[in-house]
């Protein structure tokens, strides 16, 4: 079990966010390809659906799961599929129907670890 901070930037939706999850990771810390599952929550800023020049932030709760391949110990890449419940959609980069005010939205994204 363990933490894991998480920032990101699109630049094709002009958002960031920032993301914290508790990860457990599956089977051996020997072998090189390891599952893992995740909860957490975050906040989303990007551009206002009535106001596009100003940011606006939403919150999530997210659930993920991935498979990394660590190269050390402390140096690994990874894959995963992020799955998220927008708990407002005042910003443009939650990808949700104009007319919702919350719902689902998911994700892939590939990366590198760094543990220490």
């Amino acid at each position: 079990m363990g933490l894991r901070a998480t920032a990101e930037y699109s630049a094709a939706a002009k958002a960031y966010s920032l993301q914290l999850n508790a990860t457990r990771a599956f089977g051996s810390t020997d072998g090189l390809f390891q599952p893992y599952v995740g909860l957490g929550g975050g906040l989303l800023v990007s551009p206002g659906r009535t106001a596009p020049a100003s940011g606006q932030a939403d919150g999530y709760l997210n659930v993920l799961g991935g498979v990394k391949y660590a190269f050390t110990e402390t140096l690994s890449i990874f894959a995963e599929v992020d799955g998220r419940y927008y708990l407002s959609n005042k910003g443009t980069g939650t990808g949700l129907a104009t007319d919702s005010s919350r719902g689902i939205g998911a994700g892939v994204r590939l990366g590198a670890h760094l543990n220490f």
